[in-house]
């Protein structure tokens, strides 16, 4: 695109040299035309290095936008990351918090359990001799009755 401005500018300047002339051939002529398409094509020029200039400076502008840009997005997303890996490492604590709880509470129940089970144990055993003697008393008293 931009060399066809530049011709498009350089075919104006040429014209303009031709127009200036008119169609004679005078040397005096011919050099103001010449003069004329010189000063054409440096002005042309001239508008073509400002603009490449002004584009190039748009284009590091650009770049240097977008790459912040990308720095920004890119540290949000660690960022997010990292609250995730925190969140979930908390989360996994408390589990491992609550397990160990309802751990040691079974374990207290079953101990519990245990000693209940003992307990109730004892008491059987108690309530065994207090049969026996219960038994041999009523033994006692049946022969007892007998004998009278």
């Amino acid at each position: 695109m931009k060399k066809r401005q530049f011709g498009a500018i350089l075919a104006a300047a040429a014209l303009a040299a031709v127009l200036a002339t008119g169609c004679g051939s005078k040397k005096e002529e011919t050099k103001a035309a010449s003069d004329v398409a010189s000063e054409a094509v440096d002005a042309a020029s001239s508008m073509v290095e400002s603009a490449n200039a002004a584009a190039s400076s748009g284009v590091d502008e650009a770049n240097k936008a977008a790459s912040g840009a990308m720095e920004e997005a890119n540290k949000a997303a660690s960022d997010a990351a990292k609250m995730g890996e925190d969140a979930a490492s908390a989360a996994v604590e408390g589990a491992n918090k609550a397990a160990s709880d309802a751990a040691k509470m079974g374990e207290d129940a079953a101990k519990a359990g245990a000693e209940a089970a003992d307990k109730a144990g004892e008491a059987a055993e108690k309530a065994g001799a207090a049969a026996e003697s219960a038994g041999a008393a009523a033994e006692k008293a049946g022969e007892t009755a007998e004998s009278r």
